[in-house]
C-alpha cells in the first residue's frame, strides 16, 4: 500500500472513507447513505491505521 493512496474501509457495516495527508495521517469518514455527506471521525497514524485493518477493525473495501 503506497501513501498517499485512497481507499475505502467497512467496519460494522458502515462505509469509511481514509485520506492520507502529508504529514502521515489519515482522516476518517463516514459515508451517510441517507444524504451522501461526510461526517468527521477524526484522524489516525498510518500505522495505526494498518494495524487495526490487520487486526480486523476495519476490512479494505476498495482502493482509489
Amino acid at each position: 500500500m503506497e501513501l498517499g493512496q485512497n481507499f475505502l474501509l467497512v467496519a460494522d457495516g458502515l462505509e469509511i472513507s481514509a485520506d492520507h495527508t502529508s504529514d502521515g495521517w489519515y482522516c476518517l469518514e463516514l459515508v451517510n447513505e441517507d444524504d451522501l455527506f461526510f461526517k468527521d471521525l477524526g484522524v489516525i497514524k498510518f500505522d495505526d491505521l494498518i494495524n487495526e485493518v490487520s487486526e480486523g477493525k476495519y476490512k479494505l473495501i476498495k482502493t482509489v
